[in-house]
């Protein structure tokens, strides 16, 4: 699903220029491998998607939103592009911050814990 998500964000802003899609398209790319994707666990994978969706999504927002408010505008539409934008980037961080808690969680518990008694009764966890 997230990679037809982006593939439409990036075919719906960016219908003018097919080389505009494919560099997009590159770094959505780039990014997911630099965020380890290929090995994450199934739900930091979810995650990942999430957060090059939500990218994607703000930085044409930033593109829009800066034309908009370069054209002659009322206040009404300038404060509409400003919560569009404002909300964007509220998802985009919340997306950072969910994946980076996620990451933390799932390498702070031991996958495998073993208990064994020493003489003297004892006992020492071991965690692998």
């Amino acid at each position: 699903m997230a990679k037809r998500t982006l593939d439409h964000l990036c075919r719906t802003y960016y219908k003018e220029s097919a080389y505009v899609q494919e560099c997009v398209l590159r770094r959505v790319e780039e990014m997911r491998a630099q965020l380890g994707y290929c090995e994450a666990p199934p739900l930091e994978r979810l995650l990942i998607d999430q957060v090059l969706v939500c990218y994607l999504n703000l930085y044409v927002l930033e593109i829009n939103t800066a034309g908009k408010l370069c054209e002659s505008h009322t206040t009404e539409a300038g404060l509409y592009w400003d919560r569009r934008l404002t909300g964007a980037q509220r998802r985009f961080t919340r997306a950072c911050e969910t994946l980076t808690r996620i990451r933390k969680l799932s390498r702070s518990i031991p996958l495998l814990q073993v208990n064994i008694a020493t003489e003297g009764g004892q006992q020492v966890n071991l965690a692998q």
